[in-house]
């Protein structure tokens, strides 16, 4: 049991971290899209 919920928090930070990086990738890539319509 202990194992199981070491587990689920290591996914949940993982999923965490690569849902930031996503998020700072979209942000810039919107940002140039951005400045492309400009």
């Amino acid at each position: 049991m202990e194992r199981k919920e070491a587990l689920f928090q290591f996914r949940r930070s993982f999923m965490q971290a690569t849902d930031n990086r996503l998020r700072s990738i979209g942000e810039s890539e919107a940002a140039k899209w951005l400045r492309r319509t400009d």
